[in-house]
This record gives C-alpha cells, structure tokens and sequence, in this order.
C-alpha cells in the first residue's frame, strides 16, 4: 500500500513527464525555443550552480531533489528525466529539437516543471502530509485555477498557451 509521501512522489514524477511529453508535443515549441524573451528567461537555469530553493520542494516527494543542494538542481533533474526528453523527443516527427543536457528544449522543461510543481504546491495549499489537499490542488489545476505566486515564473506569461498547453493540457 502506498504511504502518503509515496503516493504524491508517484504523482509528482508523472506529473513532471505529462509537461516534458507535452512541451515536446506543443505546436508552438519551435516559436517558444526561438523566442528571445522566454530564452532569456531560462538562462538562469543553464548555471551550473542553479539551485531552486524553493520550499515547496521536498525529498520525500520530489525525485529529483537534491539533499546536498536543499533544493532541485539542473542535473538532480536531468539524472531523473533526461531520458524521458529524449523518448519524447525521439518521436517527435516534424521538428528536430536538440536534446542535450544544456540545450534551452531540456532548459524549458525544467523551468517548467518547477513552476508546475510550485503551482501546484499553492494549489493544495502547500500541505505536505495530506493527500486530500494535494488532491484538491491536482483538481485545481487541471481546471486552469493558476496561482502563478514566484517572481521567477511570471515568465510564463509571456505565451499563456505555456500554462494551457503545456503545465495543465
């Protein structure tokens, strides 16, 4: 039986491959990896010292949290989901996209999966031990109930289809 960090840990991790297969499926991708704004947005991410900090994020619930940098680094992330980037963008048929671990596709992904895990995070109310606020706040966002509240995602809202096509299809 799954306990309850189990469970929102199996949840998170599928939650985080929903946004790298639609990312990599969206038909405005080839428009958000050329756009200045959203690329000068992710450079942060490229660092190799980025960490987010975030207290949202959890080692009991986050697979790629990394307990020596207290926080999600950019290779605790690709560790975990690099390989599923490449899968998906393996079957990608109309647009090659470059893969690599320093590519601004991989920085995309993991911008957006941070935010997505922050939003939902504010969604259920930042409750660590219940599956029944976690439960409200997948349902919130799935609904498009956005609270987008870090200063470092309102990138996203420079194309909204980032949020409805992408953090919550």
């Amino acid at each position: 039986m799954l306990q309850v960090f189990d469970f929102r840990k199996v949840l998170i991790s599928y939650y985080v491959r929903s946004i790298i297969y639609y990312a990599s499926n969206a038909a405005k991708l080839e428009d958000w990896l050329s756009n200045p704004a959203i690329l000068a947005a992710l450079q942060g991410t490229l660092d190799r010292s980025f960490v987010d900090l975030d207290p949202v994020f959890n080692m009991n619930i986050d697979e790629d949290y990394d307990f020596r940098s207290s926080g999600i680094t950019r290779n605790s992330y690709c560790s975990n989901y690099l390989d599923w980037i490449h899968y998906c963008v393996g079957r990608r048929k109309s647009l090659t996209i470059d893969k690599a671990k320093d590519s601004s596709f991989v920085s995309l992904c993991f911008a957006l999966s941070l935010l997505g895990r922050r939003t939902l995070g504010a969604a259920s109310h930042n409750t660590v031990s219940s599956v029944e606020f976690f439960l409200y706040g997948l349902h919130a966002l799935f609904k498009g109930d956005f609270r987008i509240t870090c200063e470092r995602d309102e990138w996203v809202f420079i194309d909204m289809d980032l949020l409805k096509k992408v953090v919550a299809p």
